[in-house]
């Protein structure tokens, strides 16, 4: 019996670890508060400030790729707050985000937040 629970505990360990994949998306990092307005008007995107983004904070934080908007979690707000207090951008506050897709439960982790190249 306890090999048998052994077995399936690992099947299944093994199904959820293929749903979990990584992610890249290239794109501004913005507030939500902010990401609404870009949203509609993304050729002003690269006017929108550090001073703005880290201004807003309390609204949480994500990326504008095009006219999608990606929400962070908690983890990706904590690591976005620091990009913006570590990097020297001004403004047009491009980045390159990982994240963790797990498909079982249609959410994801943000696993890191670094410069996109110029």
């Amino acid at each position: 019996m306890t090999h048998a629970l052994i077995l399936y505990v690992a099947f299944f360990l093994g199904v959820a670890w293929a749903a979990e994949k990584k992610r890249q998306v290239e794109g501004t990092l913005v507030d939500r508060k902010c990401a609404r307005f870009y949203q509609d008007s993304p050729a002003e995107l690269p006017a929108h400030g550090k001073r703005c983004a880290l201004g807003c904070k309390e609204e949480g934080y994500g990326v504008l790729v095009g006219k999608d908007f990606l929400t962070f979690d908690a983890a990706g707000n904590r690591m976005a707050e620091q990009w913006l207090g570590q990097t020297s951008k001004e403004k047009n506050l491009k980045v390159i985000v990982i994240f963790q897709l797990d498909s079982s439960k249609r959410s994801y982790t943000v696993k890191s937040i670094t410069d996109a190249p110029e």
